[in-house]
């Protein structure tokens, strides 16, 4: 599977994960898991960070991972660190938009905790990137 493919399936999965309505509770049955709200409360965009609580600690490192990974992705795709962290946080400010529509609560905080898994993983990329291109050096020295 080529790199662009693969990134472009992470996408697809994050957009799906944005767009699904994550029933809370013991819930047995759930039939509409994509609930549509034309009309969505903007002002919910803007809301503060709610309490620290396991779960909401556990969520945040969720959206690191998944963001750390899309960045990666991108730069291992198209070779571009600059491009890679602006359209990774650029696409976690759309995930996070269009989770209004969905009857799931996007906010401006979100977009900021996505942002921390693109900066981790356009950093760890340039390093790779910079041990990898030391290592070729190395190789090139030694042989000759």
């Amino acid at each position: 599977m080529g790199k662009k493919m693969l990134l472009f399936i992470w996408m697809g999965a994050i957009l799906l994960m944005t767009s699904v309505s994550i029933p809370r509770g013991n819930v047995t049955h759930y039939s509409n898991l994509f609930e549509w709200q034309s009309e969505p409360d903007m002002s919910e965009f803007i809301d503060p960070m709610p309490a620290l609580t396991e779960e909401f600690v556990i969520r945040k490192v969720g959206h690191i991972l998944v963001f750390f990974l899309l960045s990666v992705l991108f730069v291992i795709a198209y070779h571009s660190i600059w491009n890679a962290f602006f359209i990774s946080f650029l696409f976690g400010f759309l995930t996070e938009f269009v989770q209004l529509f969905f009857n799931r609560g996007g906010r401006l905080f979100d977009v900021w905790i996505d942002g921390i898994g693109v900066v981790i993983g356009v950093v760890c990329s340039f390093l790779m990137i910079q041990i990898l291109e030391m290592v070729k050096t190395v190789r090139k020295s030694l042989n000759g």
